[in-house]
């Protein structure tokens, strides 16, 4: 569909998720909706989408982020195809209570989405922008 050959439905669209829904996407993806892992996905599969490189970009940062968490817990797995739903509840497990009191601190009590958090890291610079580093 959209003149290519993409893993994606043609009536995709990224969906609201919770920061522990966005980690199981990332790496596990939907199978009842025929969704790929996340993080097999390029720019040219979410072309099709309104600001989807946009938002592939935004879940590239946000897993590097979730990914110092966990390899400063010991609980990260190099290999892609090697994570599963046990591997990935066993990750958020481990890392949930320091990220989200790092990056999850709102007045709500229900479970946030995976943007707002994005947005809370963002504020406290924790994508630590190479570019003002090097001109600093």
């Amino acid at each position: 569909h959209h003149g290519r050959l993409n893993p994606l439905p043609k009536d995709f669209s990224f969906s609201s998720m919770t920061t522990p829904m966005m980690i199981r996407n990332w790496f596990i993806g939907d199978m009842r909706q025929h969704i790929p892992p996340m993080c097999t996905l390029d720019s040219k599969n979410v072309m099709f989408i309104s600001r989807g490189n946009s938002l592939r970009s935004k879940m590239i940062a946000f897993m590097r982020i979730v990914e110092k968490e966990a390899r400063a817990k010991d609980v990260w797995i190099e290999k892609i195809s090697d994570w599963d739903n046990r591997s990935v509840t066993k990750m958020w497990d481990a890392i949930k209570a320091d990220f989200m009191g790092k990056y999850g601190n709102t007045k709500r009590k229900k479970e946030l989405a995976w943007t707002t958090v994005y947005n809370n890291m963002s504020k406290q610079n924790a994508f630590e922008n190479r570019r003002k580093k090097a001109n600093n």
